[in-house]
């Protein structure tokens, strides 16, 4: 065998494990530190909302963060199914032209990988601990973006934000999971807090 073909053949197999890993979406996320106060948590997730019109983008939803968009009432957590044509997206006041700034803690309750399966309607973008777990941007229905392995090293409370936008027509926001040995399931509203601005 020709050096240049074992170095190719050791390059591949460095690559394969990488590309495998990457394919698999996993993400390791850290606690929040220090911990939030459970006293002063209060159930579900912040949320601030902007009206500006057509939005098609998470980069252009993105955009409206300067704007100074106006607190709503909480969210119950990422648990908004597909809405009926008429129904008002999320919190918001509005139907349509939507964008959503969500903020606040997910608890996982042990360590151990989770595996994440976000539903949208339509552009979503979540971090956990500052590290990006899901995107799926543009308009599309109801449907589950890629799913993510989430690696989390302790128990304990971890900083969520999202950014979500609402184009026209039916909406939705929801998390689909499976905890470390355990099945798929809805994501229980007990993991949601938020601390009070």
């Amino acid at each position: 065998m020709k050096p240049t073909q074992l170095l190719a053949i050791l390059l591949l197999a460095i690559a394969c494990p990488l590309a495998a890993a990457q394919a698999q979406n996993v993400y390791t996320v850290t606690p929040a530190s220090p911990q939030p106060d459970a006293a002063a948590l209060k159930p579900g997730l912040s949320v601030k909302y902007a009206y500006p019109g057509d939005v098609k983008s998470l980069h252009e939803a993105e955009g409206w963060r300067s704007y100074g968009p106006k607190a709503g009432p909480p969210l119950i957590g990422f648990d908004y199914a597909d809405t009926l044509p008429e129904e008002k997206a999320l919190t918001s006041d509005s139907v349509n032209y939507v964008v959503a700034f969500i903020n606040g803690y997910m608890k996982f309750d042990k360590p151990g990988a989770y595996q994440l399966e976000f539903h949208s309607n339509d552009g979503l973008r979540v971090k956990i601990s500052g590290v990006q777990v899901f995107e799926y941007d543009g308009r599309h229905p109801c449907e589950p973006g890629q799913r993510a392995t989430v690696q989390v090293p302790e128990a304990g409370w971890y900083p969520v934000e999202a950014l979500f936008f609402q184009r026209v027509g039916t909406s939705c926001m929801l998390l689909n999971w499976a905890p470390p040995g355990e099945a798929w399931d809805w994501a229980p509203l007990e993991i949601y807090g938020y601390i009070e601005e």
